[in-house]
């Protein structure tokens, strides 16, 4: 059967997006803010790569892509 496997982006844990901080100092005092920015190393996709292939079982292909996603295809 054919599987489709999903492999989540490892800068961004599969979420696209990627957090950091900028900060500085006013007369007020330290100041700081988080920024979000849109994962440089999937493009947003939140997946590093999706591979299709041909596996007798799902159990099969767990052993091979053990932290993936997966799904008939």
């Amino acid at each position: 059967m054919k599987i489709e496997i999903t492999i989540d982006c490892p800068d961004c844990d599969g979420h696209g997006k990627t957090e950091s901080t900028v900060g500085g100092w006013t007369a007020a005092g330290p100041w700081m803010k988080y920024v979000t920015h849109e994962c440089h190393h999937c493009n947003g996709t939140g997946n590093e790569s999706v591979v299709v292939d041909d596996y007798d079982t799902l159990e099969e292909a767990r052993l091979e892509y053990t932290d993936a996603k997966m799904r008939a295809a």
